[in-house]
């Protein structure tokens, strides 16, 4: 029994000669979607394998390439999503930290969809530090006589321990250790 349902297993090529994997073909090269029908072929041969009774009508190519697409689709499809926090913590690390207001989200998206003047001088054309955008107002706002920008509390940290505290040891309580992410100490 398990012997003609293994026969009846569509071909890689019969496989890839579908519509539906035509399809994905133009999105997709033919060694993704080879590896993938191998891979998905060789789960349904185990089944069949390991099974007492297999449904012959799942063996049809077309049924097979449905779920070699939805395999594709599923691997490219955005891993992050938008999601709603109720966890009762305002500043979730894992649910990726503070909101953004609009006015700053329309401003990062104008920037980002295309070229931007990140390290390059708007008005000359040369190269310049990323932290001129911000320094003026950082400036302005804090009284300091520079300034830089980290993107995460790690980096600031390591920043400002390598600048105050250069060669000196830093005494920290216990109660005032971070751990973030196993990494981070």
């Amino acid at each position: 029994m398990n012997k003609d349902l293994l026969r009846q297993l569509p071909s890689i090529d019969e496989l890839l000669n579908t519509s539906e994997l035509k399809e994905l073909a133009s999105a997709h090269s033919n060694a993704l979607l080879t590896d993938i029908s191998r891979d998905v072929v060789s789960e349904i041969r185990n089944d069949i394998l390991h099974s007492e009774s297999y449904d012959a009508k799942l063996l049809s190519a077309e049924t097979i390439a449905h779920i070699i697409a939805e395999r594709i689709n599923r691997i490219f499809a955005p891993s992050m999503r938008n999601a709603i926090n109720a966890a009762g913590i305002i500043l979730h690390t894992g649910l990726g930290r503070a909101l953004m207001p609009s006015a700053a989200v329309e401003a990062v998206h104008d920037v980002i969809k295309g070229y931007s003047t990140l390290a390059v001088h708007p008005e000359t054309g040369q190269r310049m530090s990323r932290d001129v955008h911000v320094n003026d107002l950082l400036c302005r706002l804090t009284g300091a006589e520079a300034s830089t920008i980290a993107n995460n509390n790690a980096a600031a940290t390591m920043l400002i321990l390598n600048t105050l505290a250069s060669g000196k040891e830093v005494i920290i309580s216990r109660g005032q250790l971070v751990e973030i992410g196993g990494s981070f100490r």
